[in-house]
């Protein structure tokens, strides 16, 4: 009876064994195809940002990155020294020029400041970038009109989390010496600091015993990602990802909050330590922009939380928008209508005139 028993186990083995090894070809088919890889969308996990990376296989090409290049230390860069670039796929009307350190616009700043001139560093993701709108259209740039003899900085990142945003502080921002350091808060950016991939490697923090460790640095390059993908198991991968779909949104979510406390309060101490004032506040975006609640939501409250512990100022912009009495985009990234609003609501008391 032995020998049987042996046999049985053998071709269940094999079975078993080639049962996978078909879903995986399968798989593997089936990822190089865009509207398969969109299916498994999660933004709350950086493997569908590896297949989605991986499936455009264009690790070099502009499209990838949106004017922007690998940096080891942030994963990626705005591209210095561009002009009247049309990089935008979803508005190819607009406009984008950088100066020599990649900040947005032509305006050149050097590392030492003019005594008596005020200096304003602000620093977020796409929405503070500009995504979707040209150089004279951001919000900054409304804030420069009401600001003349201010020097206001750009430091606004497609795609960045609050990790990358501190990173950048430490590595860039201090050099500046600003007076004002202003940080746009919105409720996109906190998944983000739990990834070591989104639109492309990055660097991530985790909390050890309440301290933050830096990990994924240097940053893999996107050649390096594309060399280790066909290792890549990609059941390993579907199943994170429907593992992520269906449990533990609340544990993710909180935790994201835990990092983000701590990423903030690095943030703080970094900015007195300039010295300069550290400023915040909450970015209404999407749905948040027609919500006519007068309570604070789940991020809103957060900030303000933050805010309080830190013992630094909070602005919250909802109340602005509602008051404005516009129609407001809940889709996508903020109109120039909307830079507008944002940038009258924030001017009064954020510089001397």
């Amino acid at each position: 009876m032995a020998p049987v028993l042996t046999r049985r186990r053998i071709f269940l083995i094999v079975y078993v064994f080639s049962v996978l090894l078909f879903f995986e070809a399968c798989l593997r088919l089936a990822v190089r195809h865009e509207q398969f890889v969109l299916k498994l969308y999660s933004d709350d996990n950086e493997r569908f940002w590896r297949l989605w990376f991986a499936q455009r296989a264009r690790p070099d090409d502009q499209a990838v990155f949106y004017c922007h290049q690998y940096s080891p230390t942030r994963g990626w860069s705005i591209s210095p020294n561009l002009r009247d670039v049309h990089c935008m796929p979803t508005h190819p009307d607009k406009f984008l020029n950088t100066n020599a350190h990649g900040l947005r616009g032509r305006r050149e700043f050097a590392y030492a400041k003019n005594p008596g001139q005020q200096r304003l560093a602000v620093f977020g993701d796409s929405f503070t970038f500009g995504e979707e709108v040209s150089d004279d259209e951001t919000y900054l740039a409304y804030l420069a009109e009401q600001f003349p003899q201010a020097e206001i900085m750009n430091f606004g990142v497609r795609g960045y989390g609050y990790d990358q945003m501190l990173l950048y502080l430490k590595e860039e921002g201090v050099k500046y010496h600003p007076d004002v350091v202003l940080l746009a808060f919105n409720k996109l950016d906190l998944a983000r600091d739990r990834l070591a991939f989104r639109d492309a490697a990055k660097p991530r923090f985790r909390l050890n015993n309440g301290q933050l460790e830096l990990q994924n640095s240097p940053v893999p390059t996107a050649q390096q990602v594309m060399a280790a993908e066909p290792f890549q198991l990609k059941m390993l991968d579907l199943l994170s990802l429907l593992a992520t779909k269906l449990h533990g949104a609340e544990e993710r979510r909180q935790e994201s909050e835990q990092l983000a406390g701590a990423l903030l309060e690095e943030f703080d101490r970094t900015v007195r330590a300039i010295p300069a004032r550290p400023i915040y506040f909450y970015m209404p975006v999407l749905e948040e922009l027609r919500d006519p609640s007068p309570d604070l939501n789940r991020e809103e409250t957060l900030l303000k939380n933050l805010c309080a512990r830190l013992h630094s100022p909070c602005i919250q912009l909802r109340p602005a928008f509602q008051k404005s009495g516009k129609k407001l985009l809940s889709e996508g990234h903020w109109s120039p209508q909307e830079h507008r609003i944002a940038a009258q609501a924030l001017g009064p008391g954020l510089l001397s005139r």
